[in-house]
């Protein structure tokens, strides 16, 4: 509005000059100075209206105008003059940029400065004005001031008419934005509430929402303008109440979970939003509450809750009874070890003396003795050397679990080899047949695996005494897509049966009832011992081509 109000000043005045010019040639110099002082000084205020200082823009066009009309009127003829028709138009700008209340303040200012130029008139302190005005130059001037209202009232009607056109676009506006609200507010899932504040500090229920109303129980009309101590228990009320009183101290929205008792009876957990709305003097007047319902939601919490308390207190039971467990098998263990360090100590030296004694008979006194008597006595000593087999075997179970695996690069090729070497010197005079393969390293204790590989191979070797060629493979295979190596020892033995396959891996199991077939399972121990996975794999039993495999 600024932006036109200026235009129009600018077009009217440079008209007015030339008018003025003709008619009243002598006061060429005054019209100039008038045309000069709008020309060079609207221009800024059109810069100052282009950036958006519209109020300061109006305020100086509306000062500059008061000071040139009062000018002119002081300077020809006071009150009489003409120029104080130019303090309408000052009126008409002032309502147009400022509305109402401007024309109001102008009209204040237009009437106080025409007092104090009658004041000044009348007390004779005005100049005496040169000018002459003829019937035409009165009815130019007249003309020019109908054509500034004439200009400025189709400005005024354009303002009025662009004011009602976006009042009509804005109620619409509200209307439609009034429904879409309605909408929402009707047929949410949540409950929305209106709560009003008093100016004493009281609050009241104002609306409802349909689900507002189906969760308490009572409808907008049964509520309205009561307080929340006449609806809900007096501890939830008092809640209610501490957080209205919160929200505003802060000023800003808040939200928290609150119960609610509905009339009806039924509990309910809802997490609450409420917004503060200020009035037009910045006072907290309403509330506006969304709650949202989270009754299922705490239910199902307080459900896993309890599930993992208990799963927690299982765990605890479980864990002391592992821990009771634990020390059953540490008093075993050490039961263990004193037994093991009874047998190492006390029944070695008796099964010495028992062997050292057949012995001396058979090779001292062998003559004298009877063939039955003889074989006696070497059942004798080798049950004695059996029993001491497997008191080695009892005290190498003891210090399985306690010999440290220290893993490191082992050329499995090499062990296997330096180790069935040392056997097959035990075995003169055998006919052995030992094919070993080339085998790939791995990462592993070499303590133990020598010891896998001993106790493996003398196993070999010992159940294939009967055959006349005695056949011993050892080697490896990769298994297709798990990304492990295999090595296994075969041998054309006695084999084993399949129903007592599960007792393979045990201590001191008997797989064969012919003399002098007994056999410990301590190498295949060691693996189990140590985490490896050992599997045996029998072809069969009995003489001939049969063989049978281990694998670890």
């Amino acid at each position: 509005m600024v932006h036109l109000v200026v235009l129009s000043l600018l077009f009217v005045i440079d008209t007015q000059f030339f008018v003025f010019f003709l008619l009243l040639p002598n006061q060429w110099a005054r019209w100039l100075a008038i045309l000069l002082t709008f020309n060079f000084t609207l221009p800024p205020l059109l810069l100052l209206n282009k950036r958006g200082h519209t109020r300061l823009a109006g305020v100086l066009l509306l000062t500059e105008l008061w000071m040139m009309a009062t000018v002119l009127a002081l300077t020809a003829h006071g009150i009489h003059a003409l120029a104080v028709l130019m303090f309408i138009v000052y009126v008409l700008i002032a309502g147009l940029v400022f509305g109402g209340r401007g024309g109001v303040v102008a009209g204040v200012v237009f009437c106080l400065t025409a007092l104090g130029v009658v004041l000044v008139e009348s007390t004779g302190h005005l100049p005496k004005s040169e000018i002459v005005y003829t019937l035409f130059s009165i009815w130019a001037l007249v003309a020019i001031c109908m054509e500034f209202i004439a200009i400025f009232q189709f400005l005024a009607n354009r303002s009025i008419s662009a004011a009602l056109n976006q009042a009509r676009e804005t109620e619409i506006a509200l209307r439609e934005s009034e429904r879409r609200y309605r909408e929402v507010f009707e047929t949410t899932s949540d409950s929305i509430f209106l709560m009003d504040v008093t100016a004493d500090g009281r609050f009241l229920i104002n609306r409802y929402n349909p689900m507002a109303e189906k969760v308490v129980g009572l409808t907008t009309a049964e509520i309205s303008g009561k307080t929340t101590q006449e609806i809900f228990p007096p501890d939830q009320s008092r809640q209610m109440i501490a957080h209205y009183k919160q929200c505003i101290a802060q000023g800003s929205p808040i939200s928290y979970e609150e119960p609610i008792t509905a009339v009806y009876g039924q509990n309910f957990i809802f997490y609450t939003t409420l917004i503060p709305i200020k009035n037009t003097e910045g006072r907290i007047s309403r509330f506006v509450g969304v709650a949202h319902d989270v009754t299922e939601r705490k239910k199902a919490e307080a459900a896993l809750r309890h599930s993992r308390d208990e799963l927690e207190a299982r765990v605890q039971e479980r864990t002391a009874q592992l821990q009771h467990v634990n020390a059953e098998l540490r008093q075993v263990n050490q039961e263990l070890d004193a037994f093991s360090y009874s047998v190492s100590h006390d029944l070695r030296r008796p099964l010495r003396t028992v062997t050292g004694f057949a012995e001396l008979l058979m090779s001292d006194h062998a003559h004298e003795l009877s063939g039955d008597a003889l074989n006696l006595l070497t059942m004798t000593r080798d049950s004695a050397l059996q029993m001491s087999q497997m008191i080695e075997a009892l005290l190498s179970l003891s210090y399985i679990d306690r010999q440290p695996i220290v893993p490191r690069p082992v050329n499995l090729t090499a062990l296997m080899r330096q180790t069935a070497n040392e056997l097959q010197a035990e075995y003169p005079g055998r006919n052995m047949d030992i094919q070993a393969a080339d085998l790939p390293g791995c990462m592993g204790d070499p303590a133990l695996l020598r010891q896998v590989f001993v106790n493996l191979l003398s196993n070999a070797m010992k159940y294939t005494r009967n055959r006349p060629v005695a056949v011993i493979e050892v080697g490896s295979k990769a298994e297709d897509g798990e990304g492990m190596t295999i090595y296994f020892v075969r041998d054309n033995g006695v084999g084993f049966d399949m129903r007592y396959a599960d007792k393979l891996f045990g201590v001191f199991q008997r797989m064969h009832q012919r003399a002098g077939v007994f056999r410990d399972r301590r190498g295949t121990l060691h693996c189990a011992a140590h985490r490896s996975s050992p599997w045996w794999k029998d072809l069969g039993r009995g003489c001939g081509g049969q063989r049978s495999d281990v694998l670890f």
